[in-house]
């Protein structure tokens, strides 16, 4: 019946005289084919959002109605706030009329007047049949919503609606009867209330009798927001309504999901959404702020909340909660070099967690293996993580992105930069695959800080390039020791201009972190930078009264608290040179005990330069040949070379003694100033050499002439040789002289030749 009426209606307008005008209005698009007419410009259509009024239509109905004129500020004010709804304007226009002030009026809408809301109710809300009028205030509390949120919500009441009104579901009610709802995106069929009309629901949702309706309601909004991953629509919705119990059950359905995808930055703002007081009272949201403090390296907060969350684990429902605490314990305790307590935790955590492969189960392997390696079982806790990887299945890419994490820390605190490079570039394929970013940047970190170890500094700054520029600051302490290698290598490339733009980047960074922390160890990185550069007294202000008993000593290639050991060793005054080398005994036993290679390696050519400024030149040369020595698995070049000027001394001691072997060969090639004295070089301008010897930034022209100057020939025949000029040739030479900081053609061949630049 209802499509032959269409029919009918198509028919007569297609078939009339051009003199009829028809106006037919429509809750929806009617099925008439109006195609032809379109096409002859004979139809005009008017969609509700045309029949909201802009500022120039609702200045122009006040000038008909002969009303005061308002200025554009005010009529902007009142379009933005009412979105043009013609029953709001009607009702400032009646007040208009009735000799009211702009201020009163607009104060009169704002503050909802009596007037205003009693026309709403009486005209709009109670002609509705009372259950739309019971959903209608429900979804008040709702910011946007959709059919099929909605209908989730509506249970036994839905077919009532169906029934009273033939249309799918409640939003296409709210639609087709013109209450105040607006489409939010086409897209995705998303739709809000106008907000004048929401303001006065939710006003009436505070005399809503029915708290278990409110309850029910809302638990299915919130499971239907959660499994399409809006945990913090969800969660506003729960505290809207002031039920933490929903809050909290809402957490505990994502809160495995959040961690175990590495989505911190996110965990961190829901938990802070919740009081205090629900939070110190609740298991899972103390071990969540547990484990973010750790991230943040904040260890005191940590602490804390373990300490919190102690009191409930007796009462854990299950053992997952206890085996997460004892994870988290066992991070702790490393952290507090207390090796013994890590194996215990980690164990016991491992076995609580044997079922889950989630993060804080690889997280209790990782304090396992770290324990083991503190406890100088080196091979035992490689061979715990490879047995882990070979019993996972070839698709767990989660399983062994989290194994080469923990392989990858291993191998950096055993300085082992051969194997450690080739297995962060693995973790970094995995993380990648897997979507985690946290592990992306650590692997990033690793891969870095190898290359920057070696040497290689154009790597580094290659590999780190894509991290600093990424601006993802999941896990703050990481990006700010991948800021920190990052800039060192722009400062020995001479990028000046790019170390400025990145330094200034690390300080906005440090600014939004807002942590006196990560101030403090910005602090420390600017003054390392100074000792880069040779301006103690920059590098001493830096540092001033920062403090670093925070900081964990584990694999970062930069350790703060090696940094006023510098600044004392670079001081004449003999109390500071003794207060180092009295820091320096207990940071080398520290060292030790948790087997530290990377530590150790740093504090012993410390330790090296302490007793060649005490005068103790045989100690001097052996704890630097002790030094020299722990790198067996790739020489951590940079570890002597940023320490410049400090160390030369004791390098040039044990150039004298009869120490040999191919990594004290490599570190002496480094420090050539036998040769620079030989050659008529200034060895105060060391600094400059250091900085220019490893990467003397040699063309292959260059290269060439070098070549053939080392095989006797002359500027000429080098020209003829090469089809240049001769004056070309002696250019090139001057350029190699002063990359090579050298004088004439024979140091240039020694030089090219202590660092394997020939061929021949």
């Amino acid at each position: 019946m209802e499509s032959l009426i269409f029919q009918l209606i198509e028919d007569i307008i297609t078939n009339s005289n051009d003199q009829i005008k028809f106006v037919l209005i429509s809750r929806e698009y009617p099925p008439i084919n109006l195609s032809k007419l379109k096409i002859n410009n004979q139809v005009k259509e008017l969609s509700i959002s045309d029949l909201r009024f802009d500022t120039v239509e609702f200045n122009t109905l006040l000038k008909k109605l002969r009303l005061k004129k308002l200025s554009k500020e005010q009529l902007s004010e009142i379009i933005n706030f009412t979105e043009g709804w013609i029953i709001a304007l009607r009702f400032v226009s009646e007040q208009l009329l009735g000799g009211e002030s702009y201020q009163n009026i607009v104060r009169n809408i704002k503050n909802y007047s009596n007037e205003y809301f009693d026309f709403l109710l009486d005209d709009i809300l109670s002609k509705q049949p009372p259950f739309i009028q019971k959903y209608l205030v429900l979804s008040s509390l709702l910011n946007q919503f959709s059919s099929d949120l909605i209908n989730s919500a509506i249970q036994e009441d839905r077919k009532e609606i169906r029934a009273f009104y033939k249309h799918k579901d409640f939003v296409n009610y709210l639609i087709n009867n013109s209450l105040f709802i607006i489409k939010v995106n086409d897209d995705e069929a998303c739709y809000r209330y106008h907000h004048i009309f929401q303001d006065y629901l939710r006003r009436q949702l505070k005399k809503f009798s029915e708290r278990n309706e409110l309850e029910i309601f809302f638990k299915t909004i919130t499971d239907k927001l959660v499994e399409k991953d809006m945990i913090e629509e969800a969660l506003e919705y729960a505290f809207s309504i002031n039920s933490m119990e929903i809050a909290v059950h809402i957490f505990e359905q994502k809160r495995y999901e959040l961690i175990n995808k590495e989505q911190f930055g996110r965990l961190n703002y829901i938990v802070g959404l919740f009081p205090v007081q629900i939070t110190e009272n609740n298991i899972s949201l103390l071990l969540a702020r547990a484990l973010l403090a750790d991230a943040r390296a904040n260890y005191v907060d940590m602490q804390h909340d373990l300490n919190l969350a102690k009191k409930f684990i007796s009462k854990a429902d299950h053992n997952e909660k206890m085996g997460e605490y004892y994870s988290l314990l066992s991070a702790k305790s490393y952290l507090s070099n207390e090796v013994e307590k890590t194996a215990e935790f980690s164990e016991k955590a491992i076995d609580l967690l044997a079922d889950n492969e989630g993060y804080l189960t690889y997280f209790a392997i990782a304090y396992k293996s770290m324990s083991l390696f503190s406890s100088k079982k080196l091979n035992l806790s490689l061979e715990l993580i490879d047995k882990r990887l070979k019993e996972l299945t070839s698709y767990n890419e989660y399983g062994k992105t989290r194994l080469l994490s923990i392989k990858s820390v291993i191998l950096a605190m055993d300085s082992n930069m051969n194997t450690l490079i080739p297995t962060a570039e693995g973790y970094l394929s995995l993380s990648k695959k897997t979507k985690l970013l946290m592990s992306w940047t650590m692997s990033g970190y690793f891969i870095g800080m190898g290359q920057y170890q070696i040497n290689r500094l154009e790597k580094a700054k290659t590999v780190l390039e894509p991290f600093v520029d990424s601006k993802f600051y999941g896990r703050p302490f990481w990006n700010l020791n991948i800021y920190f290698v990052y800039l060192c290598s722009l400062l020995h490339l001479n990028e000046e201009e790019n170390f400025n733009k990145y330094l200034l980047d690390l300080e906005n960074l440090v600014e939004d972190l807002n942590n006196d922390g990560y101030r403090a160890f910005l602090q420390v990185m600017k003054s390392e930078f100074a000792l880069l550069r040779n301006d103690n007294t920059a590098a001493l202000n830096y540092s001033k009264d920062q403090d670093l008993s925070g900081f964990p000593t584990v694999f970062f290639s930069l350790f703060p608290q090696l940094n006023k050991i510098k600044l004392w060793l670079h001081s004449v005054n003999q109390t500071k040179i003794s207060k180092a080398g009295k820091y320096l005994d207990e940071l080398i036993l520290t060292a030790k005990n948790l087997s530290n290679r990377m530590l150790l390696i740093q504090c012993l050519a410390l330790k090296a330069i302490y007793f060649e400024k005490t005068n103790d030149s045989k100690k001097s040369v052996a704890t630097l040949v002790e030094s020299i020595n722990l790198n067996i698995n790739g020489l951590s070049v940079r570890t002597y070379l940023d320490l410049r000027t400090l160390i030369s001394p004791a390098i040039e001691l044990l150039r004298l003694s009869s120490h040999r072997n191919e990594n004290i060969e490599k570190i002496l090639q480094y420090f050539p100033l036998d040769i620079y004295r030989a050659n008529g070089v200034d060895t105060k301008k060391t600094m400059d050499l250091l900085i220019n010897i490893a990467n003397p930034s040699i063309s292959k022209r260059e290269l060439e002439i070098i070549e053939l100057i080392s095989k006797g020939f002359t500027n000429k025949q080098i020209a003829n040789m090469l089809f240049i000029s001769v004056e070309t040739v002696k250019k090139h030479l001057s350029s190699v002289f002063k990359k090579l900081h050298v004088r004439n053609r024979i140091g240039a061949v020694i030089q090219a030749g202590k660092l394997n630049l020939l061929k021949s």
